[in-house]
């Protein structure tokens, strides 16, 4: 009768850890998101790197659902068909995520490149601006653009 609790509280653990699984869901698609705003790719950016960061400790996770597993079946414990496909999956799952993450580095850096180039776009613009506005300056305080645009 212990045994059988224990197991059966291994079980719960075992299906709550999958249904965490779930979770990541939202994780990828927010580091999957193409940024339209700097704070946006900020932020892709950091995900990204925690991210790339935990997956050998999230692929560290695999092999000791596999063995709990095996233990449950050890002692016979009925897991539902739903459950025992989702772990089968797993690895499947965690090939993609791999891939996910991947593909999302590709796109950030892309869209780094872009938002930075747009950024020097913007602070040549910025520059020239002052160029002008300090060639223009001295004219604008003599009496050579009255007489230029009043014709007096």
């Amino acid at each position: 009768m212990v045994t059988m609790n224990l197991m059966m509280m291994l079980m719960i653990v075992v299906m709550k850890k999958l249904a965490d699984d779930d979770d990541d869901g939202d994780v990828v698609v927010r580091v999957t998101q193409t940024p339209q705003t700097l704070d946006e790719l900020g932020e892709g950016l950091l995900l990204w790197e925690h991210l790339d960061m935990e997956l050998p400790a999230t692929e560290a996770k695999i092999a000791p659902l596999f063995d709990q597993f095996a233990i449950l079946d050890k002692y016979e414990v009925k897991v539902a068909d739903d459950v025992r496909a989702r772990l089968l999956d797993l690895p499947n799952k965690f090939r993609d995520f791999q891939q996910t993450l991947a593909d999302a580095d590709i796109m950030l850096k892309k869209h780094k490149v872009c938002h930075c180039s747009i950024l020097t776009h913007i602070f040549n613009l910025l520059h020239l601006t002052v160029s002008v506005r300090s060639f223009v300056h001295p004219f604008v305080r003599t009496d050579l653009v009255t007489t230029i645009f009043h014709g007096s």
